[in-house]
């Protein structure tokens, strides 16, 4: 399978998430089906390759642990997004 360019093979996305390609590539499928869906990939794994593949494939990254304050800016900020459509 191809998601947003990256060669993805069924059975990875069964893995585990804590490696910084099978988060981007449940996104990527996501926003292929809504492209407008906002979505957020929340991860204590805060490395710089994890960090801009989940923004290359248009998620905002939110890390762990998670504050109210960063939760509701992502919130205000989708359901903006989602307003305007």
């Amino acid at each position: 399978m191809d998601i947003a360019g990256v060669s993805c093979p069924p059975s990875s996305r069964a893995r585990n998430i804590g490696s910084p390609r099978p988060e981007s590539w449940a996104v990527a499928e996501l926003l292929k089906l809504k492209p407008a869906l906002p979505l957020a990939v929340i991860s204590a794994n805060h490395q710089v390759e994890v960090v801009t593949r989940a923004r290359e494939v248009g998620a905002t990254f939110l890390q762990k642990p998670l504050t109210d304050k960063a939760m509701g800016e992502f919130l205000d900020a989708a359901a903006d997004r989602l307003a305007t459509q």
